[in-house]
């Protein structure tokens, strides 16, 4: 009871002083067909955040229905589950034990302490920490002190990143350089962030050594359409889209790869596949 009187109190102090709280996303409900909402974890109570307070900043297209735009939200959300965020409490009914917040209020107070002071704290070209609010298979969604934006895989790794969700979870905290910002208003901003340029390169000297026409062993790191990418011995990174193998490599194969060209702006060697020397599916030479 004491612990429950503690959290009130710190609840009641976030709605009158605007102070920004941090829970955890733990369910989105639908309590009737126009009310949906997020429930947020707070030191064991339950805050109630309806989903126009969750600042979920989709484009609507021209015409879309409600009811299209709250379902693209609700996977959203549903993608969110299990993340920390940031919100500020709006109102209290101590007798029915219910707390109402809202994420928006805590994001656009980041955004304006961060983002639109005379001396900004974050500006294009500084590193910062970033939250993890959401993964997928070739994303991560952060929250950079207020404004969520997304990495694509190709921004998060120098090498071919096949899964996200393999390196990142929900929760983490990650450095990102911020390449770009935005918008003159708190709800207008916009920020553009990248992993990438952080993490060491070793791979543009390995690059910078490969002879364009020369052979040389790599590992089947993954395929996506036609394109097969390759972890070089040296270190190095390829890309190839033709193979002069009887069949496509797979992720794992051992093969022979020949750079025709190098892309050092992408970190890449363009070239091709001459032959499988090791199918890991059966362990056969070629």
């Amino acid at each position: 009871m004491a612990k429950n009187n503690a959290v009130i109190l710190e609840l009641k102090n976030s709605q009158a002083s605007n102070t920004i709280l941090t829970g955890m996303l733990s369910g989105v409900e639908r309590i009737r067909m126009d009310l949906i909402v997020a429930t947020v974890n707070y030191r064991g109570l339950c805050v109630t955040i309806p989903l126009n307070e969750m600042m979920i900043e989709l484009k609507r297209p021209a015409g879309q229905s409600d009811e299209i735009y709250n379902e693209r939200s609700i996977r959203i959300l549903n993608k969110m589950l299990g993340a920390d965020i940031d919100f500020i409490v709006c109102g209290i009914d101590q007798e029915e034990k219910a707390v109402v917040g809202s994420r928006q209020m805590a994001m656009l107070q980041k955004r304006r302490l961060n983002f639109l002071i005379d001396d900004p704290q974050i500006y294009a070209g500084c590193v910062v920490e970033a939250r993890i609010v959401a993964v997928s298979q070739l994303s991560v969604r952060v929250d950079v002190c207020g404004v969520e934006t997304t990495i694509r895989a190709h921004q998060l790794s120098w090498g071919f990143l096949e899964d996200a969700r393999d390196v990142y979870s929900i929760g983490d905290f990650i450095q990102v350089e911020v390449i770009r910002v935005t918008g003159k208003k708190a709800e207008e901003l916009n920020v553009t962030a990248d992993v990438r340029s952080l993490l060491s390169n070793t791979n543009r000297d390995n690059l910078e050594d490969l002879k364009l026409q020369s052979n040389y062993i790599g590992t089947i790191s993954g395929t996506k359409n036609k394109a097969m990418f390759v972890d070089l011995v040296n270190g190095a990174h390829g890309i190839a889209h033709k193979c002069y193998y009887h069949r496509k490599p797979q992720k794992g194969d051992k093969v022979v790869f020949i750079p025709t060209r190098k892309d050092l702006k992408s970190g890449v060697a363009i070239g091709l596949i001459s032959r499988i020397i090791n199918k890991k599916q059966h362990g056969l030479k070629g």
